[in-house]
């Protein structure tokens, strides 16, 4: 399954990273990760969990203006997002990809269709939410 959200934020392309590479802050902005916690981080890696309803565990990269994350433990275990970074003449286009390959054929013939929508929801309501806090002002 291959997911991909975009919009364009109005500001340059160092300012939009910078405030979606602040992992820390994530819950001050980002709706699905108000209940997150920074595991550990080393170098360019952060470990995350997060809690609510749905809990998982993740693995964050950051080189480069690109960041990658793998979820280790939850529903989607294996999951992998990016989220990709562009100037354009408009400001950055701001673009999250999401990648994940069901095991079981049953699991994809069945939840496929369900979970696409839910992440293409949730990818959404994060570039939403990003396009806020860098057009918003807030740091």
């Amino acid at each position: 399954m291959h997911i991909e959200n975009s919009i364009v934020i109005k500001g340059d392309i160092d300012k939009v990273f910078q405030v979606m590479a602040d992992v820390e802050r994530w819950p001050e902005f980002l709706s699905s990760h108000r209940k997150m916690d920074i595991i550990s981080k080393e170098g360019n890696r952060i470990m995350i969990k997060r809690e609510g309803m749905i809990k998982w565990r993740s693995i964050i990269t950051i080189k480069d203006r690109l960041m990658r994350s793998k979820q280790l433990e939850g529903p989607l275990r294996g999951l992998i997002a990016e989220w990709r970074f562009e100037e354009t003449l408009e400001g950055t286009k701001m673009t999250l990809v999401h990648n994940f390959n069901y095991k079981i054929s049953l699991g994809k013939l069945i939840l496929e269709p369900i979970v696409a929508r839910i992440l293409k929801k949730i990818g959404n309501n994060t570039l939403r939410c990003v396009k806020k806090r860098v057009e918003g002002g807030l740091e």
